[in-house]
């Protein structure tokens, strides 16, 4: 007796990821902002090459960005959605506020005319204790005059 195997039917939903569906998903809409896609190549230390393609869209307001990494033995594939790459992005600006404030901080120390050069991290610490100890003794001042008035 011969038993005849039927196999369930594809569909195309089936045959692609996560990655595809959501690339198709926005790319080509009448709303969506497209960056051709750019690949760089770099080599480590060890003469590793690895291949990154990077293509990015805006929907709506969002940023979408869709990654892919080959080298010789692998490669993957990943989407960095929206609340991701807000992360990347807020992350990026601080980083780039904090290392102005330190080229500040470092321009401010080596200039001569200066009085506050050379003082150390607790010595700028306690002036900014005692400042805002000052401030909130001006604000209650004047509270209490306002309400003499009143």
């Amino acid at each position: 007796m011969q038993v005849e195997l039927q196999q369930a039917p594809v569909s195309i939903r089936d045959m692609t990821d996560d990655f595809d569906r959501k690339r198709n998903n926005v790319d080509g809409l009448p709303n969506t902002d497209k960056v051709a896609a750019k690949t760089i190549v770099c080599t480590d230390l060890y003469g590793k090459v690895e291949h990154w393609t990077i293509e990015s869209f805006r929907q709506e307001g969002q940023d979408w960005v869709f990654v892919v990494c080959a080298d010789g033995e692998k490669h993957f594939r990943k989407v960095l959605p929206p609340s991701v790459m807000s992360l990347i992005l807020r992350q990026h600006e601080s980083v780039l506020k904090k290392g102005a404030s330190r080229r500040g901080r470092e321009a401010a120390s080596q200039r001569d005319d200066n009085p506050f050069a050379n003082l150390t991290a607790a010595q700028r610490k306690a002036m900014t204790k005692k400042a805002v100890a000052t401030r909130k003794a001006k604000a209650e001042k004047r509270r209490l005059r306002k309400s003499r008035k009143s």
